[in-house]
């Protein structure tokens, strides 16, 4: 019971006087009276007599001249080290003492006078209306357990008339006397007899002796905040509150209701066609998965697993590493025009990655104006993304359709590229030039500048987006899907064919197939896959994150 309480005082002090007025208007009452108890000063104050005006050289003025209040605003937070906006009020008053009392000194300081009677009987008063005895709370609550016959025919009635007796008898405040209510009615319960449950009531009262005298150390709380000013606080001081619950909801909303809900599935039969009893809970997807059902969809994962791992492993560094010759080419030294050629580069960000893909598919598709051309020039088409069917191909595809997918990786470099020249020309631009003055000086050839001081600061900046970018490779729907859609159709492999697998597909993109596909009862496995995918990729992420050197080495490169 002791326990309890005395975590719940500071509970209590933190949730309630954090959010209320009771702590500032204490304190700024206290400043205000400060200020009025040296009235002398005060009017010093309005005259530019104060001490800090004089050690200032400022001008002493008339006292039959009218003052600014701004001006003696000024001049109290100076000398009385106050906070503008008491200084602010405190100015307006002496501002109005002074002006309708010019020339006779002891009516401005009655009338100051006054308005430090009135401060005090404000600050006395907001004490009285605010103030508990806690000390007192605290032996009633004490003496509460003590009687609990007395409070039993209470407790029988209910929760509300016995809390509000405990507030009545005892002056336990509803707060606290809740939390009686659900010891006395847990003692009721779990005791068989009146007379345990009296003395294990009882035993627990004596241990309130120490939270009786914590509460005497702490005499006065603040109100509880009204809900009407609670709402209003998330417009005001509460409003960076507001603005960053909008992005958690929506983070919530889009990324994490999706996982959960694609984890569940994954532990069930359900299909697209909801179809009945499938709704068990069981691990069929994931033994379907893994080949423990015999089938041939472990045959399709890990065709495809592999080509997705080739294809984020080719995808990152052809980008990584044209980006970084890119720059290097225009920010060497004899290139004229460097802000042109970064502009042409940059022309393929500023389009929408989906419409270049597009673009780019219909151009290198098998009846495309390219492959036209071709045909009508050469008699003959390159088969760039898909099988050739309707002409002479110049050459055949290979059984893993090798060309095809080396295309894609070099179309990729074109949306690729710029990213990586952009930020490794920053990069470039800040690197010292003494570090490679001083290598020149001690021998070191060009290659070796390279690889000791550029490659290093490089890798140092670049590597968490370079971890960044393999994972969201591994993840790239909109390359394949809008480039190849997953082909060419993988007929000629039945596995694939059979869960409508392409040659170019990666395991995003033939997830989504399972997913929309409504010819395919096999959502559950998709689940499988997309949960396999993100404990693959949280794993790899956090293993060479904390690897890099920008992490573990951050303050000692230079």
């Amino acid at each position: 019971m002791q326990n309890w309480l005395e975590i719940d005082s500071l509970r209590f002090h933190h949730t309630y006087d954090k959010y209320n007025d009771f702590h500032s208007i204490t304190r700024d009452c206290r400043a205000r009276l400060k200020v009025y108890s040296d009235l002398d000063e005060l009017l010093r104050c309005a005259f530019a007599e104060d001490k800090v005006s004089l050690a200032n050289g400022a001008q002493a003025l008339p006292h039959n001249a009218k003052i600014n209040k701004k001006d003696a605003l000024s001049r109290i937070v100076g000398d009385f080290d106050v906070s503008f906006e008491i200084a602010r009020e405190l100015g307006i008053v002496l501002a109005k003492a002074v002006n309708e009392n010019l020339g006779n000194d002891s009516a401005m300081k009655e009338a100051l006078r006054l308005e430090a009677e009135k401060e005090q009987a404000k600050y006395d008063g907001f004490l009285r209306a605010n103030s508990v005895e806690l000390g007192k709370e605290g032996e009633g609550l004490q003496k509460v357990y003590r009687e609990y016959r007395q409070n039993e025919e209470f407790l029988e009635k209910g929760k509300k008339p016995f809390i509000d007796h405990l507030y009545e008898a005892y002056g336990i405040r509803r707060y606290y006397a809740e939390m009686v209510y659900r010891d006395f009615a847990k003692a009721h319960k779990k005791c068989g007899t009146e007379e345990a449950a009296a003395a294990l009531l009882e035993l627990r009262g004596q241990r309130l002796e120490p939270f009786g005298k914590k509460l005497q150390e702490t005499p006065f709380h603040g109100q509880v905040l009204q809900f009407k000013k609670q709402a209003k606080q998330f417009t005001d001081e509460k409003f960076a509150t507001t603005v960053l619950a909008l992005p958690t909801i929506g983070a919530i909303a889009t990324s994490m209701l999706p996982l959960i809900f694609s984890i569940l599935i994954a532990f069930t039969n359900w299909d697209s066609a909801h179809t009945a009893n499938r709704f068990d809970w069981n691990f069929d997807a994931w033994g379907n998965v893994f080949g423990m059902g015999g089938g041939d969809f472990m045959i399709v994962f890990g065709t495809l697993l592999r080509w997705t791992i080739a294809w984020a492993i080719l995808a990152t560094f052809t980008n990584y590493i044209g980006g970084i010759v890119l720059a290097l080419i225009i920010n060497k030294k004899g290139i004229h025009f460097k802000g042109f050629w970064r502009t042409c580069f940059v022309i393929t960000i500023a389009i929408p990655q989906f419409i270049t893909l597009l673009v780019i598919s219909n151009l290198f598709s098998a009846d495309g104006p390219l492959n036209t051309m071709f045909a009508n020039s050469f008699g003959w088409k390159i088969p760039f993304l898909s099988v050739i069917t309707n002409g002479t191909p110049l050459f055949e595809l290979d059984s893993n359709y090798t060309f095809i997918k080396f295309m894609i990786v070099i179309l990729n470099m074109w949306v690729g590229v710029p990213y990586t020249m952009l930020s490794t020309s920053g990069i470039l631009m800040n690197i010292p030039e003494d570090l490679y003055e001083s290598a020149q000086i001690d021998g070191a050839n060009a290659w070796t500048r390279f690889w000791k001081i550029t490659v290093p600061y490089i890798l140092f900046v670049t590597g968490p987006s370079l971890l960044t970018t393999f994972i969201g490779n591994i993840n790239n729907f909109n390359v394949i899907y809008f480039l190849s859609g997953g082909g060419p159709n993988a007929s000629d492999v039945p596995e694939l064919s059979r869960f409508n697998a392409g040659h170019t597909d990666i395991l995003i993109t033939w997830l989504y197939k399972l997913t929309v596909d409504k010819t395919l009862p096999e959502r559950s496995m998709g689940s499988v896959i997309g949960c396999l995918m993100f404990m693959v990729c949280g794993f790899f992420s956090m293993v060479m994150y904390g690897r890099m050197g920008s992490v573990k080495n951050e303050e000692e490169f230079q």
